[in-house]
């Protein structure tokens, strides 16, 4: 029979077992860009870049970059590759771009689908991505435009 210190014992020596969970993070270069970001396994990761030029949208993995090919926001299927390279330079373009951003910050599931073959999908959290994610795209990289 344990006893309740070694259960204690056991529950605190195995408090770090799970798996960190991957969650929204956001980086500052000091180049005036803005990186979100979340690592979906220990090889890549999805993250949106914003400068005040444009914001792009890309997996990183060992390779380097690979592009999207879909982002699926709540069933709701993101497939315009000109959405996840949006420059800043026209109107249009950026009201193209706003409801993808607003998608993005209320999403319930986000799932991700890389432009490789075969092609792989990721499931991106959702529990922090309102909070790390501006509510104006357009101030993303933390500059006013």
């Amino acid at each position: 029979m344990k006893t309740p210190i070694t259960i204690l014992a056991m529950t605190l020596l195995c408090s770090g077992c799970a798996a960190i969970q991957p969650r929204w993070q956001q980086t500052d270069s000091s180049l005036g860009k803005t990186r979100y970001y979340v690592d979906v396994n220990e090889r890549a990761d999805f993250h949106i870049t914003c400068s005040d030029l444009r914001i792009n949208m890309a997996f990183t993995d060992k390779y380097g970059n690979i592009p999207l090919a879909a982002i699926i926001i709540d069933g709701q299927r993101f497939d315009n590759a000109d959405l996840f390279n949006t420059r800043f330079e026209y109107e249009e373009d950026i009201e193209k771009f706003r409801p993808l951003w607003a998608k993005l910050r209320n999403a319930r599931n986000i799932t991700v689908i890389a432009d490789i073959t075969p092609q792989k999908s990721f499931v991106l959290p959702t529990s922090n991505v309102a909070k790390v994610l501006p509510a104006d795209f357009t101030q993303c990289d933390g500059q006013h435009m």
